[in-house]
């Protein structure tokens, strides 16, 4: 995935690669305005559309700073939803996997 804004020229490198680029828009972070927001922050919601790409069994969402170091395999091996959890309510974003659904998106786009 990546963003409309993001350079052409990387987009189109990528797909001479064989790589899938989906582009979509911005989901504007509802709390950029917080005082002590971390500018890194700014554009995770967009890793809501995951959910949307009902064209694959499963998605791996990975960013761009995680590095494999096994074989990725069992990761397809997941139920609806998997994820590292930080405590019992937050997960790492950086890496999880899931059984792409547009209604979880839809709900989770308005809570």
């Amino acid at each position: 995935m990546t963003l409309s804004c993001l350079l052409f020229g990387f987009r189109l490198h990528r797909n001479d690669e064989g790589v899938k680029v989906k582009i979509v828009e911005d989901i504007p972070n509802p709390y950029w305005t917080q005082p002590k927001f971390n500018k890194r922050f700014l554009y995770t919601f967009n890793k809501l559309y995951v959910w949307s790409m009902m064209e694959y069994d499963r998605v791996v969402m990975l960013d761009a700073d995680n590095l494999f170091l096994r074989n990725p395999d069992e990761l397809f091996q997941c139920g609806q939803f998997c994820a590292a959890f930080i405590n019992p309510c937050v997960f790492h974003t950086g890496l999880f996997v899931l059984q792409a659904s547009n209604s979880i998106q839809q709900t989770v786009l308005v809570e």
